[in-house]
């Protein structure tokens, strides 16, 4: 019996290996990629620290840190969509498993990228457009004056002597302890990025802070909560495939809900979060386990894990083709899809992690 139910899925790491916005930095940072990759980098771990500490925050705000930056190094609008769709590596099996699941229930693309650089790939994967959750922007709205560039790459030649930020967890409470040296690294970040920052002092960021809303964290939980408004779904019918600490909140509450969760070459922050791990080098066992949640929710996934061989997926009643499709990505053995238990945590974090790293390279190590 199909049931009615809904894909709510990231994109970066899920479908595509790239991390836009971090290679938009390395591509365009005036002083070369290592500058542009090590920016990013910085910026990216100070958004973790806030997200786990700062209520409200947005995980994934290292997109709009960086937006005054990439406005400052010549990005507009064309460039950012024509590197975007030049650059773009697909995980194989992709655009397949989207298509056919597509055919089987609703599929919403939950990405915290810039909405130039991901709606043409949402086109390409035939997510329609009001299918689409993301940040919209638009880099061409903002101009910056020749003395507020030179703020701005000040500001960005002191983050690049800065250490990046690096804490210890509280074993009780899981907040992250700050040595003291972190802790003024902090604070000097702070000082140049939020609300009394050296940065507000620039009427067009202060513009983007007002007006462009993160897609991460809280807005994933935002979009995954329309996204069942609009279907009329429940989270129970719901599921949701992320790999980082963007979609931790949505994670969680698709979790506690009763909803199918999938971490997919995630990190630790995904895999924590996630009831199931899928470690794929092609994105056709989702289908798989997607056929089996319209067929039986998240029970049936459940058996479907825990008996994930061959002879399970031939008896599940794939459309012959795409099994076909995932013989030839699979000829021998299946990838990892397992379960997620506390016991074994810590292993599943640290094989996810090295997998993502091996498969996606440097970007693979951001939160």
């Amino acid at each position: 019996m199909v049931q009615k139910v809904q894909w709510d899925t990231d994109g970066e790491g899920v479908h595509f290996f790239n991390d836009i916005a971090a290679e938009l930095a390395s591509v365009f940072h005036p002083d070369g990629k290592e500058a542009g990759e090590s920016d990013f980098d910085k910026k990216s771990k100070y958004d973790d620290l806030l997200e786990l500490t700062r209520p409200g925050h947005r995980a994934g705000t290292t997109l709009l840190f960086e937006i005054p930056s990439l406005i400052a190094w010549g990005l507009h609008n064309a460039l950012a969509e024509d590197y975007t769709v030049k650059n773009l590596r697909m995980i194989p099996g992709a655009i397949e498993t989207l298509a056919y699941v597509s055919k089987i229930m609703p599929v919403f693309l939950i990405s915290t990228t810039y909405s130039v650089c991901v709606a043409p790939i949402a086109k390409m994967a035939g997510i329609p457009v009001e299918n689409l959750y993301c940040t919209w922007m638009s880099f061409n709205k903002y101009s910056l004056s020749p003395s507020e560039i030179r703020l701005i790459n000040k500001l960005n030649q002191e983050i690049a002597t800065m250490p990046k930020l690096d804490w210890t967890k509280d074993e009780k409470t899981g907040k992250p302890i700050l040595a003291k040296e972190m802790q003024e690294v902090a604070k000097r970040m702070d000082g140049i990025f939020l609300e009394n920052g050296e940065l507000m002092n620039i009427p067009a960021y202060r513009q983007m802070v007002s007006e462009i809303k993160i897609a991460g964290g809280a807005g994933k939980v935002e979009a995954i909560q329309d996204s069942c408004r609009r279907t009329g779904n429940s989270l129970r019918d719901t599921a949701f495939a992320d790999d980082s600490i963007t979609g931790l909140q949505g994670l969680r509450l698709v979790r506690e809900n009763g909803g199918l969760t999938l971490s997919v070459n995630g990190n630790k922050y995904a895999v924590a979060e996630a009831e199931f791990i899928c470690l794929l080098n092609n994105a056709l066992p989702l289908a798989a386990l997607l056929f089996a949640f319209s067929r039986g929710g998240r029970e049936a996934c459940m058996r479907l894990v825990q008996n994930w061989k061959w002879l399970t997926i031939e008896n599940l009643g794939l459309e012959k083709t795409l099994a076909d499709q995932l013989h030839r990505a699979y000829p021998k053995d299946l990838p990892r899809v397992e379960l997620v238990t506390e016991e074994n945590l810590n292993r599943q974090i640290k094989e996810s992690e090295d997998y993502r790293t091996y498969i996606r390279g440097e970007v693979g190590k951001l939160g």
